[in-house]
């Protein structure tokens, strides 16, 4: 999650959730790790939805949706957010 001139952001929350209840949330930290998370996901095949959240729990941004297939040969993914407010 980067601000509006391209600049990765520490402390940003993000919810990762599917369809059959599964939900993690994750918090960027600094330094090397500055703009990635980790969360661990199923490798069966799934719709995982990602969005950012306020540090009461609210969507903050619009959902992304990531099919992940059982053929996928991914081991992450990436959804890019710019800050425009």
């Amino acid at each position: 999650i980067k601000d509006a001139k391209g600049n990765y952001l520490a402390g940003v929350r993000v919810k990762v959730f599917n369809p059959w209840g599964y939900e993690a949330v994750s918090v960027s930290k600094g330094g090397p790790d500055l703009g990635y998370y980790d969360i661990i996901l199923s490798t069966q095949p799934v719709t995982w939805y990602v969005v950012v959240i306020d540090e009461a729990g609210r969507e903050i941004s619009p959902r992304v949706q990531v099919e992940h297939r059982a053929d996928s040969p991914a081991c992450h993914y990436q959804v890019d957010w710019v800050r425009t407010r």
